[in-house]
Parts: structure tokens; C-alpha cells; sequence
């Protein structure tokens, strides 16, 4: 109640009441989506809208609020955005693969499983490619950018850089785990390494970008 009483129009204000109005939705779309009464089904689909709109909403808003934050140039590109939300929806791809994988009682992945996989490759094609291209526009910006690059690549957040997000992010690609049709330690591994190098890019983006700042 504290988000209703207390917005703003900041962007930190809508995130928060996005990020609200998104677990509430999904929480009384879960029984909705239990029963088995025609209105119920109707319903049902229009709550899955309601939640694809909000999470969206939450997918973009980190990127979103970081490049708002002019003071910090390293944050100041849209590519922020661009690549906060392909990694968001990369390790939720890999969370849900695993958490499906992890569910079954049969060794055999069921086709829900194997798409996301399928399409979490892609995505992490995606989000090695953005960010490449964010470095090297970084390293051609300002004095400031190219200081939080160089952090990133030879300073004390580089041996997260180097190998959780890049090491961890181009494993699971180039091993192709979007092939694997049954349950499998190795695809738990991928799975896992995708959500570290997520989470580990977003540390590295962030502390790199205070850091020089703070300087």
C-alpha cells in the first residue's frame, strides 16, 4: 500500500508499482487458472495478457532507470536497456527450462522445455552480441566510459567479468544445450551458468559504472 500512497512519477516509482501490480496479478491468476469453468478459462487469458504487458513493464525497467541516471555516462546508453532486458529474459528462459526439467519424472524434456532452450540460445547470441557492441561503444565514448570499460576488462571486477558473465554466458551457447532432448546434469549445469552470468553481468555493469563515479 506504501507504492499507491507514495508514487511519484520517477522511474524507480513505476518500477516499483510495476513490479507490485505484477506479483499480485500472477498471484490471483494462479487459482483462476485452476478452475475449470468456462468464464474461469476466459478469464484466465486475460490475466496471461495482463502479466505478459506488466512483465514487460518489469523486463525493461532496470535498463530503464540505470540510463536515466545521467550523472554515471557509463549507464547513459539505451543499449543499458536493450541489454538488461535480453539478459532478464535469457535467465528466465533458463529458470524455467531448469525448473521444468527438475519437475519431470521422466528423463525425456517435454516441448515447452526444448523451445525455451531453443530460444534462450538465441537470446544469449543476443546478449553476447549487445554486449560487445556496448563495450566498444563505452571505450569510444567519454573519459568516464572508457574508465568503467577498462575497469570492467582489467580492473578488480574483471575476473567476474571474464568469467562469470563471458565464460559463463558463451558455454552454454557453444554447447548447444538447446539440442538436449532428456534430463541431465550437464543441462542443470547450463542452466545454472546462464542465471549466474546474468546475474553477474548486471553486478559488473553497475559496480563498474559507481565505481569510476564515486572516483
Amino acid at each position: 500500500m506504501l507504492v499507491f500512497k507514495k508514487l511519484g512519477t520517477s522511474v524507480l516509482s513505476l518500477g516499483a508499482l510495476l513490479i507490485v501490480l505484477f506479483s499480485a496479478t500472477v498471484a490471483v491468476h494462479a487459482p483462476v487458472r485452476q478452475s475449470n469453468r468456462t468464464l474461469a478459462r476466459s478469464g484466465s487469458r486475460a490475466f496471461g495478457a495482463l502479466i505478459a504487458v506488466l512483465a514487460a513493464g518489469v523486463i525493461v525497467y532496470t535498463g530503464c532507470f540505470l540510463m536515466q541516471l545521467r550523472a554515471i555516462p557509463f549507464w547513459s546508453s539505451p543499449l543499458v536497456v536493450a541489454l538488461f532486458s535480453v539478459s532478464a529474459i535469457s535467465s528466465g528462459l533458463a529458470m524455467y527450462a531448469l525448473l521444468g526439467a527438475m519437475s519431470l519424472r521422466r528423463r525425456e524434456l517435454p516441448r515447452p522445455v526444448r523451445v525455451a532452450l531453443l530460444a534462450d540460445r538465441w537470446f544469449l547470441l543476443a546478449e553476447l552480441v549487445l554486449l560487445a557492441v556496448f563495450m566498444a561503444l563505452m571505450l569510444n565514448d567519454s573519459e568516464a566510459s572508457a574508465a568503467s570499460c577498462w575497469r570492467l576488462l582489467t580492473g578488480d571486477p574483471c575476473w567476474a567479468f571474464w568469467f562469470l558473465v563471458v565464460v559463463g554466458l558463451e558455454l552454454p551457447f557453444l554447447a548447444g544445450f538447446a539440442q538436449t532432448h532428456t534430463m541431465s546434469l550437464v543441462l542443470v549445469l547450463e542452466c545454472l551458468c546462464v542465471l549466474l552470468g546474468c546475474l553477474a553481468l548486471r553486478y559488473c555493469v553497475i559496480e563498474a559504472g559507481v565505481r569510476v563515479f564515486a572516483i
